[in-house]
């Protein structure tokens, strides 16, 4: 038989331990130790910094340091069809302050796109794409975007006029029609009585051989006057169908409510190549009035326009008034307005945080009288450039 070998004794020898294993509680002791310290800096970096930030803890707008968000003005734009469906005129709306009446600027579909490299006139862009598409024209035709479109046709002109019934509207040239017994007059020069199911035709009216529109031009901005003087005179809740508080519902109300201006503008009608009915506008002149209309636009396109914070560094300026309209002008999209973080400031300042807004911070401080111009690179800020107002400015800008 086998004896079995004796016994392996175990070893009482202690094998070093490895390095890792005593380091990694001290480390994970210190960590520890540290993390409130780490929020502590957090923390304080986020109070105090100014950057690219909206101050909610001052609530005094007199106070240094105070700022709020600004709102784009609000504004529609409604796409008018003839009973066949195509595009017969193109409607801008905007509301005043408190949504009390506004500005209305109609544009004919035959308007030319002297910028727009697939199209020549609005109305190609809403043959071929659509409503979305001529949204997309139009707002690079006028320089700012908006906030909402309706595409309104036949049926849908009718819903919307149908409570203030027939519109008494003045037109200034008859408008004709070649029926089988010859040409009739369907509307005479005179005031006119318009009914909801014929509102789309009477918008898009042309006569036989006529250029389609100056005329068309004319009396869409007689409908308005007429029909937002109909919604002012009634005391029926429901003179406007549908939404009170959006969409188009709520423009009517706003216009009808006070003071609106239907803007008026040279245009000159043309002839394109194979008898192409078109009309010329100047863009120059459109920016001033759509400037009126849209005190605070936004960009037609994301970054058309630069972001622009401006601030009162004296105290008690007004700053929407007298400040942000040259900025506007010269492409501004003013997204907030406030106080700097303390008055005294002597001179104007324009800091741009972007070096692509370079050239409009030069823009900008030429109509603020010659503003001193830096450039203040940080990465995560919300504004493009940012405005304070200084003592040389504080009588007005230049």
């Amino acid at each position: 038989m086998t004896q079995p070998g004796p016994s392996r004794a175990r070893s009482t020898r202690r094998e070093p331990r490895p390095i890792w294993s005593w380091m990694l509680p001290i480390m994970s002791v210190l960590v520890a130790a540290g993390i409130p310290l780490l929020l502590w800096y957090a923390w304080d970096a986020i109070a105090n910094s100014t950057d690219g930030k909206i101050s909610e803890a001052v609530t005094d707008p007199q106070a240094p340091g105070y700022q709020v968000s600004v709102v784009p003005s609000p504004t529609q734009m409604i796409l008018s069809l003839d009973p066949d469906g195509a595009l017969a005129m193109v409607t801008v709306l905007s509301l005043g302050s408190n949504d009390t009446g506004g500005n209305i600027l109609n544009l004919t579909p035959e308007t030319l796109l002297l910028d727009e490299p697939d199209y020549d006139r609005i109305i190609d862009a809403f043959a071929d794409k659509g409503a979305n598409r001529t949204r997309r024209v139009v707002a690079d035709l006028i320089g700012i975007n908006v906030d909402d479109i309706s595409v309104v046709d036949s049926a849908i002109w009718a819903q919307l006029v149908g409570p203030a019934g027939a519109i008494p509207v003045d037109i200034t040239e008859d408008l004709v029609e070649v029926t089988a017994n010859g040409t009739q007059v369907a509307y005479g020069t005179g005031n006119v009585a318009v009914v909801p199911d014929r509102v789309a035709e009477f918008l898009a009216w042309v006569n036989p051989d006529d250029h389609p529109s100056a005329g068309r031009l004319r009396r869409a901005g007689a409908f308005w006057r007429a029909w937002l003087a109909s919604i002012a005179a009634s005391t029926d809740p429901g003179i406007v169908p549908g939404e009170q508080d959006i969409g188009i519902g709520r423009f009517l109300r706003g216009l009808a409510a006070g003071e609106f201006v239907v803007a008026t503008y040279p245009m000159t009608e043309v002839v394109l190549a194979d008898d192409i009915p078109a009309a010329e506008v100047d863009t120059d002149v459109i920016h001033e009035l759509i400037e009126q209309m849209v005190p605070f636009p936004i960009g037609s396109t994301a970054g058309a326009r630069p972001l622009v914070r401006v601030l009162d560094g004296v105290g008690g300026l007004d700053l929407p008034g007298v400040y942000s309209p040259p900025l506007v002008h010269r492409g501004a999209q003013i997204d907030a307005l406030g106080n700097a973080g303390q008055f005294g400031m002597v001179r104007t300042e324009v800091v741009y945080h972007d070096t692509k807004w370079g050239d409009a911070a030069l823009a900008f401080s030429e109509v603020l009288g010659g503003a001193a111009v830096t450039f203040e690179q940080i990465t995560d800020v919300v504004f493009d450039v940012t405005v304070i107002i200084g003592e040389d400015q504080a009588a007005g800008v230049g």
